[in-house]
């Protein structure tokens, strides 16, 4: 797909739509969000105007800036996003600008052991544990940045959106914390890989010993985009994290198959659901068969003809993606009571 120019595109993707008919945590030793004075524990309103948000006054996380922000005055609704594995919170900034554009403050969320909590892994006074993937952190650490929103957006719809294994988190957390949000918005959440990927999964355990790494790097990227720009971009990427060990890769892989079954505690909460025809990562079945599974009978999933596995990240996207979600978000915002 050709990326948004000037909030405009010539081309559109081929889109088929398909709506449904009615119808213990733990925590490793990596650094924790900062106290509860900068993340209200409820979903509490606040007086506080959305025009006083800002950079400065976003949580701040001991392990670094792991939450950006592309605020808008007096926003129509408010977006989180979650990135996808080997990726972090920059991804996510040509669609932000794009949703800024269309009146919607952006935020997004570096996952526990990707992005800044990397770099702040290593070097003087780095902590080596916050390099460490730990997805049910994350799922507080997105909870906990859910109900900050809500207060500093008082009067503002809230929607959280996620793509491959940010869609899982996004799910999970959903599924556990239903009234955080006004709707989640994801793609390719599954954990139904082709073979390539798998076939990489095998070769590493067979290969290397316990504690060692596994590099992704040409799996994830090579099957993720035909883009040779793109590969090189993200190759190259300092920030972008394409390594794993061992055990993470296990954690990793237990954490995406919890999709599909806590799908079906998402009973309410709206949900809009993406996957792209060209992804040469992540089959389709996958993300139908989490479709199927969601609980709410408010839900919709939008086949990409022309999409490849990333859809919202890293420019993939078209200006018929954008105003997919824009609406999306507008139908959903019409019943929201402050």
């Amino acid at each position: 797909m050709k990326p948004l120019a000037g909030g405009s595109s010539s081309r559109r993707s081929q889109t088929a739509a398909l709506s449904s008919s009615p119808a213990s945590f733990s925590s490793t030793s990596i650094p924790s969000i900062s106290s509860s004075s900068s993340f209200p524990s409820s979903r509490s309103r606040s007086s506080i105007p959305a025009t006083t948000v800002s950079r400065n006054s976003e949580p701040a996380l001991s392990a670094g800036t792991a939450l950006k922000s592309w605020p808008v005055p007096s926003p129509r609704a408010v977006i989180l996003s979650l990135h996808g594995f080997g990726l972090n919170k920059e991804a996510f900034d040509s669609f932000a600008r794009a949703m800024n554009a269309r009146g919607i403050a952006c935020y997004a969320l570096d996952l526990r052991g990707f992005g800044s909590y990397m770099n702040n892994s290593t070097g003087p006074g780095g902590n080596a544990d916050a390099g460490k993937i730990d997805f049910y952190q994350t799922i507080l650490d997105v909870k906990m940045s859910l109900a900050w929103l809500r207060q500093s957006h008082a009067r503002v719809p809230l929607f959280l959106l996620g793509e491959s294994m940010g869609g899982a988190v996004a799910l999970q957390t959903t599924s556990m914390f239903p009234d955080a949000v006004e709707g989640v918005i994801v793609s390719v959440p599954g954990d139904s890989y082709y073979k390539t990927f798998e076939a990489a999964s095998r070769v590493a355990f067979e290969v290397l010993k316990p504690g060692g790494g596994i590099d992704l790097s040409n799996h994830v990227v090579g099957h993720s985009t035909s883009d040779p720009h793109l590969k090189k971009d993200w190759l190259t990427d300092p920030s972008a994290r394409l390594s794993i060990s061992p055990t993470e890769l296990l954690a990793f892989r237990r954490f995406m198959s919890r999709t599909d079954e806590l799908a079906r505690l998402i009973n309410k909460t709206p949900v809009l659901m993406f996957h792209g025809f060209q992804d040469k990562l992540s089959k389709p079945d996958g993300t139908l068969k989490i479709f199927r599974e969601v609980g709410s009978p408010d839900k919709d999933l939008v086949m990409l003809g022309r999409a490849e596995h990333l859809i919202f990240e890293k420019e993939q996207f078209d200006s018929h993606i954008v105003e997919l979600v824009r609406s999306w978000i507008a139908k959903h915002s019409a019943n929201f009571a402050p």
